[in-house]
């Protein structure tokens, strides 16, 4: 396992994917990965024919000519279908917008994408209206999506109306979801952005089409739009190129990543249903190199790679789905340091780097950057220099910290001769571990 480990580490495959995937975007930089309102605002910016990214009516045209192969109940006539797909109409008198509000029988709403236009062609003519409800952070609740039909009915009563449902979770809400196209942001990426990046296409939307896509496959928490930050992560589309290199190291490495699976999830019994009788030779295995702690450990070092590797070669596993699920759920480590304890890593960084300050006065801000620069995710300080509480939200909300929460309340901030510190409180596995082995060889130990 040993060898196999280091072989893994040194394919090319695996160090183009984990570079890609830790690479900076500017959702990160704004820590807006999973807010639905920005999802929205983007995909409003990408099917406006007058948008920046010149791109014109072809976005619009490709996710109208994708509802073609989507199961659709009549929901619009085989003949305007056929339209769509050929694509050989202009869009006139067009107008698109986010949190647009309806009231139909007495029940308010906010449409979370709204567009109305024409569809023009020789000897055809339509008025067009096209509802998107999106869903990132949560499931479907209440009656939304019968509110905005019974409007757009109302409302529109001549146009050709085209209800989209875009959500994470097709399979579980196919069934509660009635008289709307369900599409999710894998046919999104698929039909929509990857052709458009084929086209010829400017630097600036080049950038945000490429950041856009790592977003989406990034696990990333769920977040509402109050800020709320949920124990769940969600990974939601992969680029084809992605999938296929998936698929060559899971064939490659197929004994590894079986291990390390089963070794991270030994106590679980969706095993039996994921491998049957090949799961208890994995056990024999792991048992006979006695390799299930190093398993482990390989596992968190590259959890969402590894997640990401078995869900898109297998797909249809509903065990595999529901097991990796678990993999989001938050762990809180507790630490003790110089008699007292600490609950999570962001508490013991943050009390190892106040003592050491506090034991290194005349130390400078550069300095301690030196000392603890390790926070290769991001390529940025985890200690970061403020002036004064005034400035440290500054600092909190500045595009020089991407990601991650800072202590920055005033008891929390650590003073030094030229000014006040502030630590990062987001530690992921491995950066953790760069931080706990530079400690421990200035002379620092915990438990």
């Amino acid at each position: 396992m040993r060898n196999q480990i280091i072989e893994f580490y040194n394919d090319p495959d695996f160090q183009r994917l984990n570079s890609y995937y830790n690479r900076t975007t500017i959702f990160n930089i704004l820590n807006i990965e999973r807010r639905e309102l920005s999802h929205s605002a983007f995909l409003k910016w990408l099917f406006d024919i007058n948008g920046s990214h010149n791109f014109g009516e072809e976005p619009l045209k490709k996710i109208l000519r994708m509802l073609v192969n989507t199961d659709n109940d009549n929901i619009i006539s085989e003949d305007i279908l056929n339209i769509l797909l050929i694509g050989d109409y202009e869009i006139q008198n067009f107008h698109i917008e986010t949190e647009k509000v309806v009231e139909s029988d007495k029940n308010k709403g906010r449409i979370d994408i709204f567009a109305k236009f024409g569809i023009f062609k020789k000897d055809f003519k339509k008025d067009v209206v096209v509802i998107i409800e999106n869903k990132v952070d949560s499931k479907h609740h209440d009656d939304q999506t019968k509110t905005y039909k019974v409007w757009a009915d109302k409302e529109y009563d001549e146009s050709v109306k085209i209800p989209i449902y875009l959500t994470p979770y097709p399979e579980s809400e196919k069934d509660e979801i009635t008289n709307y196209f369900i599409i999710t942001y894998q046919d999104i990426l698929e039909h929509v952005i990857e052709p458009l990046l084929n086209m010829e296409i400017d630097s600036d939307t080049k950038i945000i089409l490429e950041d856009y896509i790592i977003n989406l496959g990034q696990a990333k928490k769920q977040i509402d739009d109050k800020g709320k930050e949920s124990d769940l992560e969600t990974i939601l589309a992969v680029s084809k190129k992605n999938k296929e290199i998936f698929s060559n190291l899971l064939d490659k490495y197929k004994k590894l990543l079986d291990a390390s699976l089963v070794a991270k999830y030994s106590n679980n019994d969706l095993l039996k249903n994921i491998f049957e009788d090949e799961l208890n030779d994995i056990k024999k295995i792991i048992e006979d190199d006695n390799c299930e702690s190093l398993l482990k450990s390989f596992w968190e070092s590259n959890n969402q790679l590894l997640r990401m590797i078995f869900l898109y070669c297998d797909e249809s596993d509903e065990n595999l789905k529901e097991l990796l699920k678990t993999s989001a759920s938050k762990t809180i480590q507790n630490f003790s340091f110089k008699d007292k304890e600490y609950k999570g890593r962001g508490r013991l960084c943050h009390a190892i780097v106040k003592d050491y300050i506090e034991n290194h006065r005349d130390i400078t801000i550069e300095e301690l950057r030196k000392t603890f620069d390790t926070n290769a995710m991001y390529k940025k300080k985890h200690v970061y220099f403020v002036d004064s509480i005034e400035n440290a939200m500054k600092v909190l909300n500045s595009q020089d910290i991407a990601g991650g929460n800072y202590y920055t309340k005033e008891d929390e901030q650590i003073p030094t001769n030229e000014g006040n510190v502030v630590v990062w409180g987001y530690w992921p596995d491995r950066f953790y571990r760069n931080f706990e082995n530079k400690i421990r060889s200035l002379g620092y130990n915990f438990e």
